[in-house]
């Protein structure tokens, strides 16, 4: 169990996990996984891991079946926390910004499909700077707010296919930038992939910790996209599911491998002790006109 002072110096309105109600982590549910959830899926994953007999599987579930919070985002726990710190640093950034001025960000460029079993290969960095360098091509307006955005993936599981995607936050001119972004071949509609490219509003202000809790996500997931009916109407499974074996160990090593800041893109801010700084507070200052009551 992860005592309450760990996460003492976060304000309880910026705690995720006093903010949302008990989620399901696989399945419709939504909210923010418990303690005790993610200790038990922890034990699932390592059992899991050790029916494979793969050797890197082995060495992983030995750790993951600690007592102590393994440091890995392999592990459910250690997720559960670092939700928590990154939540909680989303909540507290932009609690000056009015609603009015930010987006919530969802990108599937075509280049983030590939084959699940070219998993271990996939290097985060070279998606995220792809992504960066799109952005740096567009008209950077008069310079104000920020984007941050995390990278995961979703598993087709008929065709096979790994989709690679960032959900993300934006304010200021990075609005207009993501923008521009929809004339560019990667982010045209295409088969299974309607939206590749979305900036939604935020409908109220009290649901800030849920849609922002949806940035980083303590697992991947499985969902069945295709065409079904008369007319062949695309269809998404509502449901989320496990990954099937040998994906579900892939993506945990795969985790494994890397960490918070490979799968994580700042600009115009930048990540300093679990705080949101902007690389030019003057620029956002006009913007940030949000007050707490």
């Amino acid at each position: 169990m992860t005592p309450y002072y760990r996460f003492d110096d976060i304000p309880d309105r910026h705690r995720l996990d006093l903010l949302l109600p008990q989620q399901k982590i696989y399945g419709k549910k939504s909210g923010f996984e418990s303690e005790e959830q993610s200790a038990a899926e922890d034990i699932e994953r390592v059992r899991l891991l050790e029916v494979t007999n793969r050797k890197e599987a082995l060495a992983l579930a030995c750790r993951l079946g600690g007592e102590r919070t393994p440091q890995t985002m392999a592990s459910s726990r250690f997720m559960r926390e670092a939700r928590l710190r990154f939540g909680a640093s989303i909540l507290d950034g932009l609690e000056p910004w009015p609603k009015e001025h930010i987006r919530l960000v969802t990108q599937l460029p075509r280049s983030g499909e590939v084959r699940a079993k070219h998993l271990i290969d996939q290097n985060p960095r070279d998606h995220l700077e792809r992504l960066r360098q799109q952005i740096n091509r567009t008209d950077p307006g008069d310079g104000s707010g920020l984007l941050i955005s995390v990278l995961e993936a979703e598993l087709e599981p008929n065709s096979g296919v790994l989709r690679f995607h960032t959900h993300g936050v934006a304010t200021g001119s990075y609005i207009n930038r993501l923008r521009e972004l929809h004339d560019l071949g990667a982010y045209k509609a295409r088969a299974q992939v309607a939206k590749p490219l979305q900036l939604n509003r935020i409908n109220d202000d009290d649901s800030r910790a849920r849609v922002f809790s949806y940035l980083l996500k303590s697992f991947w997931k499985k969902r069945w996209i295709g065409s079904v009916g008369d007319d062949s109407a695309v269809k998404r499974e509502r449901e989320l599911h496990r990954l099937d074996e040998p994906y579900h160990t892939d993506m945990l090593l795969w985790l494994d491998r890397h960490s918070m800041s490979n799968i994580s893109l700042y600009m115009g801010c930048r990540m300093r002790n679990s705080k949101i700084v902007l690389t030019d507070p003057q620029l956002s200052a006009p913007y940030m006109t949000r007050t707490l009551t």
